[in-house]
């Protein structure tokens, strides 16, 4: 191809660029594919996280990620819209650089919950409101469809294991909904979900050191983390996963559960062993068992 001139030259290519896992290996390329590509501007599809790059030599590629969220996924959460990319055909370097646009008319949000200096389930409904009004206000007026995680090591965690099943209902009660229709402080949004994931006021190392029941359950999880252990936890957890070109798919109702990817192996895996870490230590603190 002939060096580059002034004139703007704009590539459009549906790839998975660099393999990201989040998603099926479509059309695979590579950051030095792209780059050495005698294009100014590389509009990227496929990928629904949006991520703008410019290049060393001047160039640029970019995902705009996807109009329109579509569920609690990561990289379905926060703003979806278009990019605004300037072109001047007299300048060096024609392409500006890609300015976003936000186009979405709802708006999926997960919220992490830091509880660390938490001692009650109110404070800790109160952090969540908190925590809610800012992410409302960054919506700029569009309806959330909120998950909320109550996170970090504890004081409250004895608290809110005892009543993780009412979590939800209060939490809606706090912000203002005391049912799944709109109002409060989420407006025309809704809170469908609210998660304790908190651990007690000790450390990991702590409680494998004591060498006790707890120290035995969390050794067998390490062990499930090892590539060794992958088998043996899909087997175990009976997950039947179906061919999908060179991907496999696990039933979509799990993946909705974990906020993950059905298509990305390792993410499952991961989010269920977090999963089961979670429930098991807190089955063997509180003397309850059950899941959230």
């Amino acid at each position: 191809l002939p060096a580059l001139g002034r004139q703007p030259v704009v590539g459009v290519l549906h790839t998975n660029l660099g393999g990201d896992r989040e998603h099926l290996d479509v059309a695979p390329s590579s950051e030095d594919d792209v780059s050495a590509a005698k294009v100014h501007y590389f509009a990227l599809g496929h990928l629904h996280r949006r991520a703008v790059r410019r290049t060393f030599g001047g160039t640029w590629w970019a995902y705009p990620g996807n109009l329109q969220g579509r569920s609690l996924a990561p990289f379905e959460c926060g703003p979806k819209g278009a990019l605004l990319v300037p072109l001047d055909g007299l300048g060096q370097h024609p392409v500006g650089e890609p300015e976003f646009v936000a186009c979405d008319g709802l708006r999926f949000a997960s919220l992490d919950v830091d509880v660390t200096i938490v001692r009650t389930v109110d404070s800790a409904l109160a952090a969540l409101v908190d925590k809610a009004t800012y992410a409302v206000y960054e919506a700029d007026g569009r309806p959330l469809v909120v998950r909320a995680r109550f996170v970090g090591m504890s004081h409250s965690h004895d608290q809110l294991w005892r009543q993780r099943h009412q979590l939800l209902s209060a939490a809606r009660v706090a912000l203002g909904s005391d049912d799944v229709s709109s109002g409060g402080v989420l407006g025309e949004g809704v809170l469908v979900r609210v998660d304790g994931e908190t651990s007690p006021v000790i450390t990991r190392e702590q409680i494998t050191d004591r060498g006790d029941l707890l120290a035995e359950v969390l050794g067998l999880v390490d062990d499930l983390r090892s590539e060794s252990g992958r088998d043996s936890l899909l087997s175990l957890l009976g997950l039947g996963i179906r061919p999908l070109g060179s991907q496999a798919r696990h039933p979509p109702e799990l993946s909705g559960l974990l906020g993950v990817d059905e298509t990305n192996i390792d993410d499952v895996r991961r989010a269920v062993l977090e999963r089961v870490e979670i429930l098991l230590s807190n089955a063997l603190t509180t003397g309850e068992a059950g899941a959230p």
